[in-house]
Parts: structure tokens; C-alpha cells; sequence
């Protein structure tokens, strides 16, 4: 074969591998080059030398960082630093398309007890609604135990003068309701916002004095680990992420939220509030996902129905790798309570069906109180409630009730209507069908019993076999990769993915009905990096 001599035109088609040069059959081959260093080829066929760069800033301590942008509108921009800490750099004010850390001013200002070292929470005024609790706990917690219809509430008031102070608040647990206003219960220089386990950073613009007010109404602890006024300087929050494995990041954003998740890591929500108030906390689902249902004959027994409680296992079940995982318990039979604090308050409802006497289910209500305490059912479905007639007291009562109702599905709660003085625990048991909860493990302290907290109301205190381990924990590990797709948030990783339920992308009920239920995981995918089946999750 003669030699050829090819001549290159231009190099439009930017670099080649060395292996492709001798493909001078491909007009292409010609279009190309085999090194094109510091030169940018342009579609037209001309090349140009690269643009310069330009200094905006120093990474925090110079360490290997990742940048994440985030982008809510074209005019509404921010970009996300990750290094050790989190720092945001946003529209710089004096520079045209640059960029500026954001910084908090000094203050003068000073949160009392804002560690909660002090075992009567000093500086804090108890402002509890009837039935909520707020206290302080062991490890320097401020703890907020509520109810369904009350909060736990605590108030301060900060001597300020006007300006912009930075409010850096670190919850432990739960969820913990937080607002700061002018005014006692006001929520005008911050509004109401309900806070995940995290640390956050608020930018408070204030003409004064202002009171911050945290509460709950879990009727688990919810714990808050401190509360204080940001120095002057970086507005900076501790991230979780070593630096050798920032490029395992993978995310995706909606709205003021970005949901973050990385190999081996629990995923992280980086949340925006205001264009200088920020934070990065749990992505902590409720309902979900969980593996396949139990198939031992490991049976579990809940020490309550609500609350914080102890969980057991009659044998060897429990590691720490378990702390933070969700158990989903089906219980043996029915039982639902309620101690009243107020009028119009009620317990969850049970479901009976059946004939004849496995329709019966008992009522206890054991101790004095000074109220009329009535039963109400619901035919068909939960929510239209009516007074059952002959079912109302107002002194202790432990009786049965058999409604005759042979073959039709009705649903009974217990509780208090409109008169009310002061209430006691009120209890419906019914032997047949059960009621699904969710708990949440707190610690483990040996194989066979845990703490936990109550999520969702469990049915039962009675051990039973039926129950779904999480699918998310230290010991069974966490998806590598997230994605919207079609309205929901996907998760890969491990084998699998998991779907949320259609805009509730920290919802994965397995009983919500129809396309926008959530998917489990039953899919397992073949081998590979999660990024190859979750491309737009990508950096």
C-alpha cells in the first residue's frame, strides 16, 4: 500500500486517539488532532486559544472541595460548596457576575442557655400547651414531647439592637417546630418552619429585641442540641462527607431543596429558606421502604403504642448497626388509647368486621376524670363520625360492646366531645384484624432490646411475628444515587431502586393505592455503578 500524505484542514473536531489517525479514508480524520492543548475548536472550523481564568475566591481552608449548583430560576442562583463544611456563594453584590461567600455580621446579641447545660432549661420560659412537655434530657437536650392535639413549647427573648443576626440552630431528633418574631408566638422575621434532624443557619433582620420559640407536638422526644448567635465571618456548616469521597456525590434539586446522596453515606437534604438562610439535614422518611416481611420466627413486642418505647425480640435480632433503622409492625389484634387534655380529642380508630361475637371489642377507662367520655363510629370509611348511642360516660367504665352489625366494616374511636374538665386514659381493645405502625430505633443495648420511637401508632403491645425491617440503616446501607423521574424521587444503589410516592419524595407507603404509590426496591438491577442507571443524578 503507498504512503499517503493527508492533509488536516482544521480541527474543528477537537482531539482523536492516536489509534483513529491512520482513518484517512474518514473526511472526519482531517477535521481533528491528535494533541490540542490550551486551544477550544469552534464549530465554524476556526480554533481559539482558551479563555483565561479568573480568581473569585479561596476554597474554605484551600481543602478539595465539590461545587453543587443550585438553581431555582434563572435570577434566583447560589452556588454549594462541600469541603469539611458547607459554605454558599451567592450573587455578589459589588461585582458584575461574580460571586461572594455569605458572611455573617458580629452581634452583640446573646442566646441564655442556648447549650441547655442547665437541667431547668434556664433562659427558656415554658410556654407548654395542656398536655405537651418540654424538659430538659439527658446529654444537654431540650426535649419537646407533645400530642396529636397539643405542643410542647419553649420561648426566649433576645435583647438586640437592629440589624442582621445569625441564628445557628443543631436538632438531634424528631421534628421540632421553630419561628422567630417581634413578638412572643410571632413568626415575622422568620417564619414557621418545621426542622429535621440537621444544623441550620438563619439570617434574622430584626428592629429589636426577638423571640425565638421552639416546639413540637411529637409525642416522641423530639430533641434540640443547641441554639446561638453565629460570630462574624463564613457562614459555615459541618458536612459529613470525608474529601476523598466527594465524588461520590450524586444529586438532584426541587425547589429550595437539594437531595444528596453518596455511597455508603445516609442521604442529606441541603435546604434553602431565604437567600442567606440555609441548612443541611437528615433525609429522614417516616413510612419506608423496608425489606421483605419477616420470614423467621423472630417476634417482636412493643413495650407501648406511642411514644418512646422498648422494643424486644424473643431471640437474638439487634446490632448497633440498627440504630436509626425503621421496623414496620403489624400487630395481633387491635388497641387504640387516648388521654384527652381538651375538647374534641380522640383516639385512632379500630376496625371491626365480622359476625356475631367476633364483632365484640372492650372499652376501658380506668381512671377518675371529669368529662363525657363517648364512643363514635364511621361506617364504610374513616371520617364521618357519628355518636354512638348508650356509648358515653362520665365515670369509669370497663365494659364489652357487640354493635350486631353482622358483615358490615365499621370503624370506632373513643374520646372526648365537647365537654371536657379533665380527661384519663381511654381505651378500645378489639381481639381481631391489626393495626400497622412504624418505629424508629434510637439505640440498641443488647440483641434482643432497643429503644425506639413511635412514628406511626402501633395496634398492639402483644408480641407478634409480622414486621418489615427498613431497607435504609448503618447495617443494611444506603442508596449511592438519587434522580426525579416522572414526579418522584428515585433512589439506586445496592442492587436496587426505590420510587417515593408522586410528591411526597420522603414517602414510601406501601399502602398508598393507584400509579403515585411508592416502589420498594423489588427490582434488582445487575451489577454496576448506580450512576450507569441513574445518569441524571451525575455531577
Amino acid at each position: 500500500m503507498s504512503r499517503i500524505n493527508a492533509p488536516l484542514v482544521v480541527f474543528n473536531r477537537g482531539r482523536i486517539s492516536k489509534l483513529g489517525l491512520a482513518r484517512v479514508d474518514l473526511d472526519r480524520t482531517r477535521l481533528s488532532a491528535e494533541i490540542q492543548t490550551n486551544f477550544v475548536p469552534r464549530t465554524l472550523g476556526s480554533m481559539m486559544l482558551r479563555p483565561g481564568t479568573e480568581y473569585i475566591g479561596t476554597i474554605n481552608n484551600s481543602s478539595t472541595a465539590i461545587f453543587i449548583p443550585f438553581v431555582k430560576s434563572n435570577q434566583d442562583t447560589a452556588l454549594i460548596e462541600l469541603t469539611a463544611a458547607m459554605r454558599v456563594w451567592i450573587p455578589s453584590t459589588a461585582v458584575a457576575a461574580g460571586l461572594d461567600v455569605l458572611t455573617r455580621d458580629g452581634s452583640t446579641s446573646v442566646i441564655t442557655g442556648g447549650t441547655f447545660t442547665s437541667t431547668s432549661l434556664a433562659g427558656w420560659t415554658d410556654s407548654d400547651e395542656s398536655g405537651g412537655v418540654s424538659e430538659w434530657f439527658t446529654g444537654n437536650y431540650m426535649s419537646l414531647v407533645g400530642t396529636r392535639y397539643a405542643r410542647a413549647i419553649r420561648r426566649q427573648t433576645v435583647t438586640s439592637s437592629a440589624g442582621t443576626h445569625g441564628l445557628k440552630t443543631v436538632v438531634n431528633r424528631g421534628r421540632v417546630t421553630f419561628k422567630v418574631g417581634s413578638s412572643a408566638a410571632g413568626d415575622d422575621y422568620f417564619s414557621e418552619a418545621v426542622l429535621r434532624p440537621g444544623i441550620y443557619s438563619f439570617a434574622i433582620a430584626s428592629t429589636g429585641n426577638f423571640f425565638i420559640e421552639l416546639s413540637g407536638n411529637t409525642e416522641y422526644r423530639s430533641l434540640v442540641e443547641s441554639v446561638a448567635i453565629e460570630s462574624s465571618g463564613d457562614m459555615s456548616l459541618d458536612s459529613t462527607w470525608a474529601s476523598s469521597d466527594l465524588s461520590l456525590l450524586r444529586w438532584d434539586q426541587s425547589n429550595d431543596v437539594i437531595f444528596v446522596a453518596a455511597f455508603d453515606y445516609p442521604q442529606k437534604r441541603i435546604e434553602r429558606y431565604s437567600t442567606d438562610s440555609w441548612g443541611m439535614a437528615e433525609y429522614d422518611p417516616q413510612d419506608g421502604p423496608f425489606r421483605v416481611p419477616n420470614q423467621t420466627n423472630k417476634r417482636l413486642t412493643p413495650s407501648a403504642l406511642s411514644g418512646d418505647i422498648t422494643l424486644a425480640s424473643d431471640q437474638p435480632l439487634f446490632n448497633s448497626g440498627h440504630v436509626g433503622s425503621l421496623f414496620r409492625i403489624t400487630s395481633i389484634g387491635q388497641s387504640v388509647a387516648v388521654t384527652p387534655a381538651g375538647t374534641d380529642q380522640w383516639s385512632d380508630p379500630i376496625r371491626v368486621s365480622g359476625v356475631d361475637e367476633t364483632r365484640i371489642f372492650d372499652i376501658l377507662i380506668g381512671s377518675t376524670f371529669d368529662a363525657t367520655m363517648r364512643v363514635q363510629r364511621s361506617v364504610g370509611e374513616v371520617g364521618s363520625w357519628v355518636n354512638v348511642s348508650g356509648l358515653s360516660w362520665t365515670s369509669t367504665i370497663d365494659t364489652a360492646h357487640d354493635d350486631g352489625l353482622d358483615n358490615q366494616i365499621i370503624f370506632y374511636r373513643i374520646g372526648v366531645g365537647s365537654t371536657f374538665v379533665s380527661g384519663a386514659e381511654a381505651t378500645l381493645t378489639y381481639a381481631s384484624g391489626g393495626i400497622v405502625g412504624v418505629a424508629k430505633i434510637n439505640a440498641v443495648s443488647a440483641s434482643t432490646e432497643s429503644s425506639a420511637r413511635v412514628l406511626s401508632n402501633l395496634g398492639s403491645t402483644q408480641a407478634t411475628e409480622t414486621w418489615e425491617e427498613g431497607d435504609w440503616s448503618i447495617l443494611r446501607g444506603f442508596p449511592s444515587a438519587n434522580a426525579f423521574h416522572e414526579g418522584r424521587l428515585w433512589h439506586a444503589g445496592k442492587g436496587k431502586v426505590w420510587g417515593s410516592v408522586s410528591d411526597a419524595f420522603e414517602a414510601f407507603d406501601p399502602d398508598t393505592e393507584g400509579d403515585a404509590g411508592g416502589d420498594h426496591g423489588e427490582e434488582h438491577l445487575g451489577k454496576g455503578r448506580p450512576e450507569d442507571y441513574c445518569p441524571a443524578a451525575q455531577p
